[in-house]
């Protein structure tokens, strides 16, 4: 057994429901897929027969409205042309030295290949992960989102070089850490929408991937299919979007010292339209007991 393809599967938010025996089997059945930088992975002329998990490196999805969403390691996507016979709604392409866990829709649809209960067990986590996307992308369009301004969900930057600040960092893991959120860039925090225009997309595809390898050492590498990112065009502005699930753990931010040893782990949740930092041990074992374990 490859060690490293059943990390990755026991890692992976769609199989959370599975035993262990269920993993082992899918790694007896997964095709380990590789590709090269800027190498396409599927484009709109394809049917989806396959569903994704990234093991190594990062993709980007461009879809046909010009929006862009990437997807780093432990990120699942290509789940929503498998259920039917559908063809894809965007273009995927590797944005470096990519390695993916491929999955062919057979597994879900017909016997015999894996247990109708395990089977059953994946597709909910899929159906689930599409309806976010839905309610999230769609049901609530983000100009209605920003007209409501900043609160516990939402967090407005108005230049997209505060990718790397320590206050987007902070209000993530606070998202993590609480029921989630949006962070929008190109809006500040009067609710204007000022855009990101004189960035181009190679500029932004530079920032998405630094950004990445930054929430992966900074928070933490099973955090990252948590959080995805868009570009919307909103009144002839384009505006980058970062949407965050709540996680089913505590996420801690690591604060760099002045020497490796110094460096320290802070815990933060989302308070109204901020973030607070909870340094009280007793405070902080209580708030995660009641938020991740309660029964």
């Amino acid at each position: 057994m490859d060690n490293s393809i059943f990390n990755t599967i026991d890692n992976t938010s769609i199989f959370r429901d599975l035993d262990k025996a269920e993993k082992l089997r899918l790694t007896e059945i997964v095709e380990e897929k590789k590709y090269n930088e800027n190498q396409t992975v599927f484009s709109i002329q394809d049917k989806g027969k396959y569903f994704y998990v990234v093991k190594e490196g990062a993709v980007t999805l461009r879809l046909k409205n010009g929006q862009i969403r990437k997807y780093g390691p432990l990120s699942s996507f290509g789940e929503v042309a498998i259920f039917g016979n559908n063809y894809r709604t965007g273009v995927i392409t590797a944005d470096t030295a990519t390695v993916l866990l491929s999955f062919h829709k057979s597994i879900l649809f017909e016997g015999g290949i894996l247990p109708p209960e395990t089977a059953l067990k994946i597709s909910h986590q899929l159906v689930n992960k599409i309806v976010d996307y839905v309610h999230s992308h769609i049901a609530i369009p983000s100009a209605e989102i920003i007209s409501r301004g900043e609160n516990e969900r939402v967090e407005f930057k108005a230049s997209i070089d505060a990718f790397t600040s320590e206050g987007i960092m902070r209000t993530l893991v606070g998202f993590l850490n609480s029921q989630g959120g949006t962070i929008f860039i190109g809006v500040d925090d009067r609710k204007q929408i000022v855009g990101i225009n004189s960035y181009d997309y190679n500029d932004i595809d530079r920032f998405c991937t630094n950004f990445t390898a930054y929430i992966q050492k900074r928070i933490g590498p099973c955090f990252v299919q948590l959080i995805t990112y868009d570009i919307e065009e909103i009144d002839g502005k384009r505006i980058f979007r970062i949407d965050c699930t709540p996680a089913t753990k505590p996420a801690l931010l690591r604060i760099q010292g002045a020497t490796a040893h110094n460096a320290k782990d802070v815990f933060i949740i989302r308070a109204g339209a901020g973030n607070r930092v909870i340094k009280n041990k007793r405070h902080m074992l209580t708030y995660i007991a009641e938020h991740f374990y309660a029964a």
